[in-house]
């Protein structure tokens, strides 16, 4: 894999458990009522991590013409001051 997808991967799984261990320390549970896991958060990775080496790298790749995505952080007005930091911005890469 390109050295350069490490930062904004580095960046989503710590985005993703970060989100996941704020839900279950408040309480939410998944659409079944089962309780959120870390044990649960491990093989949801694990599953997207296999799909991207599967579907998003080498010659058959497919490619999008836009990919970019801003997480919002439950602001009101959808605002989030990390998009306004350069260095945030590069390590996310081009949009």
């Amino acid at each position: 894999p390109s050295p350069s997808l490490e930062g904004p991967l580095v960046h989503f799984m710590d985005e993703y458990f970060a989100a996941l261990s704020v839900a279950a320390a408040s309480g939410a549970t998944n659409p079944d009522g089962s309780p959120i896991t870390a044990r649960q958060a491990a093989k949801e990775m694990s599953a997207t991590l296999q799909f991207g080496m599967k579907y998003g790298l080498g010659p058959a790749k497919f490619t999008f013409a836009s990919a970019s995505h801003k997480a919002l952080r439950g602001n009101p007005d959808g605002a989030d001051e990390r998009y306004s930091d350069e260095s945030f911005l590069a390590m996310l890469g081009p949009h």
